[in-house]
């Protein structure tokens, strides 16, 4: 054998050496990510529960302006609520959807309410999601009957917070009247309104006083994705195969040298 091609034993200590390093940083990475998976798994477990809690519980008054500030999407999104007051059609949103009936809209309108616990109290507007708009029933005067500007209604529903920046949501363009993320921020400056303040989130509407033959409430999709387990898995799966490269290199490889026949290495 050429003495040449024998590898200079500092270069071959130092890619064990690198070797190793790159096992250890692939076990803590992957063993890392495995137990942020097990951490999140408990948290969608803990929300599903909270969830189907809150959407089987009998409705409450929806929270008034006093309590705005302290709604966030774990303590109060999917609440069932109860409002009553004034929709105003007249300033309806439409946003396009997709759902079991097929592509359409969901059809927003401003709900103007007053507080049922103080009439005195300032009224507030909460947009509502009246429910699933066919296509071709988008323009209102195709509709059959036309609604009056201001229409009495009782609404029980589910609290709802707004669509953020998403990578697969379009951005809205209210210059055209065209409507992809439920945004009441958006919706409010695109309409006409009362000067009252406006509710952070939106009610999708299970019920209404007020539901045209047209529209179909109810379609809210309460579906959580659940695969932390399965990722969690294939993370500690990956740690595992990682320890066991790591041992190898670190033992085993050096006790095979070891014991390879003289005749081999002189080979």
């Amino acid at each position: 054998m050429d003495p040449s091609s024998i590898p200079a034993p500092g270069r071959s200590k130092f890619k064990r050496r690198a070797l190793l390093g790159f096992f250890l940083l692939n076990i803590f990475l992957f063993s890392s990510l495995g137990i942020w998976q097990v951490q999140r798994l408990g948290w969608k477990l803990d929300l599903i529960e909270r969830v189907n809690a809150r959407i089987h519980a009998e409705p409450a008054d929806a929270p008034g302006p006093t309590q705005w500030s302290q709604l966030t999407r774990e303590n109060a999104e999917y609440r069932r609520v109860l409002l009553q007051g004034e929709l105003l059609p007249g300033q309806e949103v439409a946003v396009y959807t997709n759902t079991e009936l097929g592509p359409g809209y969901w059809l927003f309108a401003p709900l103007l309410v007053r507080q049922a616990a103080d009439s005195d109290a300032p009224q507030a507007i909460v947009w509502v999601n009246r429910g699933y708009l066919p296509m071709p029933l988008r323009d209102p005067a195709s509709r059959p009957g036309a609604e009056p500007a201001r229409l009495p209604a009782t609404v029980t529903g589910l609290l709802r917070f707004g669509d953020g920046k998403h990578l697969f949501l379009r951005d809205n363009v209210p210059q055209e009247n065209r409507w992809y993320r439920r945004d009441v921020k958006e919706f409010s400056a695109a309409r006409t309104l009362p000067q009252l303040p406006v509710a952070p989130y939106f009610v999708d509407a299970q019920a209404s006083s007020v539901t045209p033959s047209w529209l179909t409430p109810g379609l809210t999709q309460v579906n959580f994705r659940n695969n932390h387990l399965s990722y969690a898995i294939t993370w500690f799966v990956l740690a595992a195969l990682n320890v066991a490269a790591f041992i190898y290199l670190l033992w085993f490889e050096p006790r095979q040298r070891r014991q390879r026949p003289q005749s081999q290495e002189d080979a």
